[in-house]
């Protein structure tokens, strides 16, 4: 089983934590910290964690703050999101199975299928290889449209 938990003051951290399902210690997977207590938004973030058994998955991402920077290519907007990933959890470790644009938003995970929205109007499903990497690309055959924008 796997969790999000939330803490702060000024700053708020992020932390994922995984524990195995008949009992023991819970480990800590990955810890994040932005501003979003404080009115700026600049950070790092973690969330839509999703899954069961051994298919736990959750996305990682930035967000530019008050330092953004428009000749820094990392953070050249207020606001914009960067970094995207899509980690997988699997025995008390964290794996990237996935990053950039497409690795960012989680939707749902079941069946052994992962499901990201991919626009704001277009969720695409992968299907999950084992411990290859998802194929979460839309594809015609399998997508879904979520309404027109």
């Amino acid at each position: 089983m796997a969790w999000v938990e939330a803490a702060g003051g000024n700053y708020t951290d992020n932390s994922v934590y995984a524990a195995p399902r008949a009992g023991g210690p819970a480990t800590s997977i990955d810890f994040v910290t932005h501003g979003g207590a404080s009115g700026n938004p600049g950070g790092d973030y973690v969330g839509q964690l999703f899954g069961q058994g051994p298919l736990l998955f959750y996305n990682s991402w930035s967000v530019c703050g008050d330092d953004f920077d428009p000749n820094d290519p990392n953070c050249p907007v207020y606001g914009q999101i960067s970094g995207e990933k899509l980690l997988r959890i699997s025995a008390g470790l964290r794996t990237v199975v996935m990053s950039g644009p497409g690795a960012y938003r989680l939707a749902a995970v079941g069946g052994g299928r992962l499901a990201l929205i991919a626009t704001a109007t277009h969720v695409g499903f992968g299907q999950w290889i084992g411990s290859g990497a998802a194929n979460a690309a839309p594809d015609p055959q399998t997508s879904a449209s979520t309404g027109s924008a």
